[in-house]
């Protein structure tokens, strides 16, 4: 029997660039569902960082754009 230090955990992870139109409400979807939340901001240059900001979210900002696959390396690399 796993104890609740050893259980698994389930993390979403949301890679985004320039996506203040959408962010708030895509979270406010996602927190419905689920607990652990990680945002990769990859470099954005609008307010997304600002709006990230007052999330209940954890977020890795990447100074520039990165590209996808870089996000997604970053949200193993959080994971483990």
């Amino acid at each position: 029997m796993l104890s609740s230090a050893d259980a698994p955990r389930t993390i979403v992870t949301i890679p985004v660039y320039n996506e203040q139109k959408y962010v708030t409400k895509v979270l406010a979807e996602v927190r419905e569902y689920a607990k652990h939340i990680l945002v990769i901001d990859d470099g954005s240059t609008d307010d997304t960082p600002t709006l990230l900001a007052k999330q209940p979210v954890d977020v890795i900002r990447h100074a520039e754009n990165r590209g996808y696959g870089r996000s997604i390396r970053d949200a193993f690399r959080y994971a483990q």
